[in-house]
């Protein structure tokens, strides 16, 4: 489906209130391409993703959205981000909450609500991580005493 940019505009404005309470960015820094910060990169490149993959934006027009982007940089972030939901379980957590709160349009008023989810399942994928290491550890003195 191909939106108007009306609409864009109008989900890009819910979507970057999300990510500002999910990344702790503020808004402003979101949409403009100046901060190099960790977080409103994570942000930005959500933002970057969703509008290209999801509302079908153009590299080459993405520049109407957020200020000082080019296309090359546009294609960079989609490229990176979708690396990272590939390998990144907590990257992919964390974009399938945005999602699922953006397109049921939730918003603001249960940001508490994402806010609470997102640590849960931060903390969920370092038990799982510390269990995981846990065990190849365990693998290696096996494998060292059987050899």
């Amino acid at each position: 489906m191909i939106y108007h940019s009306k609409n864009v505009d109008n989900i890009k404005d819910l979507a970057v209130s999300i990510l500002s309470e999910m990344f702790n960015a503020k808004e402003h820094l979101i949409l403009d391409m100046k901060s190099r910060k960790h977080n409103i990169i994570h942000a930005k490149r959500f933002l970057i993703y969703y509008l290209h993959k999801a509302l079908h934006v153009k590299h080459l027009h993405m520049n109407k959205y957020i200020k000082n982007i080019d296309h090359a940089t546009s294609i960079h972030h989609v490229k990176k981000l979708d690396n990272f939901l590939d390998f990144d379980i907590m990257t992919k957590n964390d974009y399938t909450i945005f999602v699922n709160h953006l397109e049921n349009n939730t918003g603001i008023e249960n940001i508490d609500l994402l806010i609470h989810e997102l640590k849960y399942l931060r903390l969920k994928s370092e038990l799982l991580t510390d269990k995981f290491e846990k065990l190849q550890l365990n693998a290696e003195k096996l494998r060292k005493h059987n050899i």
